[in-house]
C-alpha cells in the first residue's frame, strides 16, 4: 500500500502543481 500511496501522491501533486501554476501564471 505504501507504493500505491507514494505513486498516487506523486501524480496527484504533479497534476495539482501544474494546474495551480497554470492558473497563477
Amino acid at each position: 500500500v505504501k507504493e500505491f500511496s507514494f505513486e498516487g501522491a506523486s501524480g496527484f501533486m504533479a497534476i495539482a502543481l501544474g494546474r495551480y501554476g497554470r492558473n497563477l501564471t
